[in-house]
């Protein structure tokens, strides 16, 4: 049986010519699809359903399958067919491999940003409560003790602890101890820890006092100002 494309000579019992590949009868003349091509195009759409629970393995497949079914379908002289599938289980594979890993980061990236925005704002609470500090400063240096101090601000020459106020701030008062506590507004910058508090306790050293951190449990201590500890 002679080729009808390169008239090769063939066994009579051929299918395909053994010199260029060609079909030589009608059955064998409809290609069948490369099972890889298959596999890589199933494994695409899997690994899009299923990349976020098994880590892309099957996206990770449908790319190495796919290539292989490409070369197989290119090497078959028109016996195989298949490439759409192949070239769709690439795509679908490469496109999940390539975000998984931007996924990821981002997974991380992005709590660890909103950490840093609320310990940004929660640091930048401390300066408005100056006034009330130092009117604690200097009671306790007329001879006030800690303890038994004015429990009205204006007695410290304050205004009301709501005039202390801010974005992030909603008020700042000190009770008779000498304790200062910074209540946070409600705003999205300050997340679960809105309506917070920030107390500073009033320590004493020698003629000084030094101002440090109280957490109160509203508040975690990994969010609070480390200059003030």
């Amino acid at each position: 049986m002679n080729c009808p494309k390169c008239n090769a000579s063939n066994v009579d019992s051929a299918k395909f010519c053994s010199s260029c590949g060609a079909p030589l009868t009608a059955d064998a003349a409809v290609p069948k699809n490369n099972g890889f091509a298959i596999a890589s195009v199933v494994l695409g759409a899997l690994g899009i359903l299923l990349s976020w629970f098994v880590l892309a393995i099957p996206s990770i497949l449908a790319v190495i399958f796919g290539h292989i079914a490409r070369s197989q379908i290119k090497a078959s002289a028109g016996r195989q067919a298949g490439a759409g599938m192949a070239l769709g289980g690439l795509i679908m594979g490469y496109v999940i491999v390539a975000l998984v890993p931007i996924v990821i980061i981002a997974a991380i990236a992005i709590p660890q940003y909103a950490d840093y925005v609320t310990r940004a704002r929660i640091y930048e609470s401390v300066p408005i409560s100056a006034p009330v500090r130092q009117a604690v400063e200097e009671a306790h240096a007329r001879g006030t003790r800690l303890g038994v101090l004015p429990a009205n601000p204006a007695d410290l020459g304050l205004k009301s602890p709501e005039s202390y106020s801010s974005v992030y701030v909603k008020s700042v008062s000190h009770n008779a101890q000498g304790q200062v506590t910074i209540v946070m507004q409600q705003h999205n910058d300050l997340g679960r820890f809105a309506s917070g508090t920030v107390v500073l306790t009033p320590v004493v050293q020698g003629n000084r006092i030094r101002w440090q951190v109280s957490p109160d449990g509203s508040i975690p201590a990994r969010y609070l100002p480390s200059n003030y500890r």
